[in-house]
């Protein structure tokens, strides 16, 4: 069989597949005029409706001072926390660059040792 011939059953296969997907697909019914045109109306006189509604209570006071120290005591550990990836970042640059290198070394090596054996 040639490549052409090969390119041309493939090609009709998934001709052959796509028209058996294409055939258990249905489009979706279309929708009425009247939905279309009172479909923003509706959506609008929610939103509106929504916007009626009054909270149960204006005069309502929320102490802030426990979530005020959980905030602090976080943003007092975001420094400790730079500074240890500060020092950390360049170390993991060495020992990957040494690891590499070791490994390329000890490639080399093993390469020279297995050329020696005769």
């Amino acid at each position: 069989m040639s490549l052409m011939t090969a390119i041309e059953n493939f090609r009709s296969n998934r001709k052959v597949e796509q028209e058996k997907i294409n055939a258990g697909q249905t489009t979706a019914p279309a929708r009425s005029g009247l939905v279309k045109m009172l479909g923003i109306p509706f959506a609008l006189a929610f939103v509106f409706m929504l916007n009626a509604i009054e909270p149960a209570s204006a005069e309502v006071d929320v102490n802030l001072s426990v979530i005020t120290n959980v905030i602090n005591a976080f943003v007092g550990l975001i420094s400790p926390i730079t500074n240890l990836v500060i020092a950390i970042v360049p170390l993991w640059f060495v020992i990957m660059i040494l690891g590499f290198v070791m490994g390329l070394l000890g490639a080399i090596l093993a390469l020279i040792k297995s050329g020696m054996k005769f």
